[in-house]
């Protein structure tokens, strides 16, 4: 499990200070039209996504750790005026009265952000979750349901959330052309998602082009992985 060999509190603390201080913002594109920032350390004990996250967590600092990753975020796509961007936020972050203040520094390129919230974590500590999600598009923000296919909320998640786009977990898209089932389910949610919920669906994790040649031909058109660019510093531009 993420975070198991993290250690206590007293040992974690310095190394997650270590890692703000560390912190730049990786850029993927997904491809056809937009970027997603991932976060980022030069802290070598916290360099994993999830144990970063992890420590945070466990040190009560989830909101530190969201407001340092939104301002460096607003200043790169600020900088490089790009299409849409899609943002990482953790659901305690939801209750951050800076996530929805308009003059927090995301909040400037509202328009251009999506906030994106995992499937992997629980949504039920949000407190007035629907009125937190209607001030965000009111402020111009689009959402966004992460890792569908690898988080426990289910068909719940989409409830709640309403979202504009749904990204595929890898776990559905790996090898997707070499599985007769993972291919039915994938163009199942893809088909609800999209005809019956107005959802755009973006998968996750394509690596290779078999797997995007069977995505295309079941009539996905949003991707993301190596196949097209790894992440990097700044916005990489893809490879077709």
């Amino acid at each position: 499990m993420p975070g198991t060999q993290l250690g206590d509190r007293a040992s974690i603390e310095p190394r997650f200070e270590l890692a703000l201080q560390g912190i730049w913002i990786a850029f993927q594109p997904i491809v056809a039209w937009s970027e997603e920032a991932l976060v980022r350390t030069s802290e070598a004990s916290l360099v994993r996504p999830p144990d970063f996250f992890d420590a945070a967590e466990r040190l009560n600092r989830v909101h530190d750790l969201g407001r340092l990753v939104r301002r460096q975020i607003a200043l790169e796509v600020q900088a490089a005026q790009a299409g849409l961007t899609f943002v990482n936020v953790h659901p305690r972050d939801l209750n951050d009265s800076e996530l929805f203040d308009e003059g927090a520094p995301l909040t400037t390129v509202a328009s251009r952000v999506v906030i994106e919230i995992s499937e992997r974590a629980s949504l039920h500590d949000v407190a007035g979750l629907a009125a937190r999600l209607s001030r965000l598009r009111e402020l111009g923000f689009r959402i966004a349901i992460d890792d569908v296919g690898a988080g426990y909320a289910g068909l719940s998640a989409f409830a709640r959330l309403e979202p504009d786009f749904v990204k595929l977990d890898i776990s559905l898209v790996r090898n997707v052309d070499l599985s007769p089932k993972k291919r039915g389910l994938v163009k199942a949610i893809a088909n609800v998602c999209s005809v019956n919920l107005g959802m755009s669906v973006i998968c996750e994790g394509v690596e290779r082009s078999g797997e995007r040649d069977v995505l295309v031909e079941d009539g996905l058109n949003l991707f993301q992985g190596h196949l097209f660019a790894k992440a990097a510093s700044g916005f990489p531009e893809p490879t077709w």
